[in-house]
């Protein structure tokens, strides 16, 4: 089992930095299926030894069909990260990368007519891939979600600059369409797909131009200041709206948060909230 889990080829690795986040772009010898929130445990030869390390690096990207290439984020930290830094310091490099998975297990997502996903920071790309993928299911006829809501809370606005391109990447796939054919049968798509940012701080000129791009949708709410999350959460969830699914309840939370926010959001849902199932991605951001 393990020897076919384990990808022990050598595959190429685009490595980039930008305001200490780290993106891979690992360019795969075959094409490898994964499912929203898996990972693969990750070893590029960042130093002498380094043979012996890895690191786990959920995968941001999604697709319906095998992908030839994954798109992988972390953010810099000790060990690993550190070194990769050092490798980008004076521009992107491509280096040889090996790595074993696709590892994680799947959030049933898809079972719920709504769905809130709550991010802090990075957390968020482990949330990107269930964006993808319910807005690819809500174009069959047998779906059964009718509304999937991010709220994403960045300590700054730069982290927009990073990932803007994956946040209208999910938006272009939820694009509505009108006279979609289903055998005898036309029917118009629409979209399910919404975005609450909430951010803190000044914008950068860099932050504005990113920004832009995501305010061009009208599913877009971008918020300066704190956001209160108790208020989101009864906001975004329901009790009787929608029809049940295996677990009795219409509304699914899904959230990758840090450790503050986590322990809030617990809270929410004991002492207020019995109507949603709440669930945590396998990566969860540190703070």
């Amino acid at each position: 089992m393990t020897l076919i889990r384990c990808r022990f080829w050598f595959h190429s690795a685009r490595v980039s930095c930008r305001l200490d986040f780290i993106k891979i772009t690992l360019y795969l010898r075959k094409p490898l299926r994964i499912r929203p929130g898996q990972y693969v445990d990750l070893w590029t030869p960042s130093s002498i030894g380094s043979i012996f390390q890895s690191h786990p690096m959920t995968v941001a990207s999604w697709s319906s069909d095998p992908q030839e290439l994954l798109i992988l984020y972390a953010q810099v930290q000790e060990g690993f990260t550190r070194k990769l830094l050092q490798q980008v310091e004076y521009g992107d490099t491509t280096s040889i990368a090996m790595f074993t998975g696709p590892h994680g297990v799947t959030l049933p997502l898809d079972s719920y007519d709504q769905v809130l996903l709550i991010a802090t920071d990075l957390g968020v790309v482990a949330l990107l891939p269930y964006m993808q993928y319910l807005a690819y299911k809500s174009h069959f006829i047998e779906s059964r979600t009718k509304r999937v809501h991010l709220v994403w809370r960045l300590k700054s606005w730069s982290l927009i600059q990073v990932l803007a391109s994956l946040l209208n990447a999910a938006l272009e796939e939820d694009e509505p369409k009108e006279n979609v054919r289903e055998g005898t049968f036309s029917r118009i798509l629409e979209s399910v797909i919404s975005i609450s940012i909430y951010g803190e701080g000044h914008e950068t000129s860099s932050d504005e131009k990113a920004l832009k791009s995501l305010e061009k949708s009208s599913r877009v709410d971008l918020k300066r200041g704190q956001w209160n999350l108790r208020a989101v959460v009864k906001k975004d969830t329901v009790s009787s709206d929608f029809s049940l699914g295996q677990s009795e309840k219409p509304s699914a939370i899904a959230a990758s948060v840090s450790p503050d926010v986590r322990a809030e959001l617990n809270d929410v849902i004991k002492t207020s909230i019995q109507h949603v199932d709440l669930m945590y991605t396998d990566y969860q951001p540190e703070g």
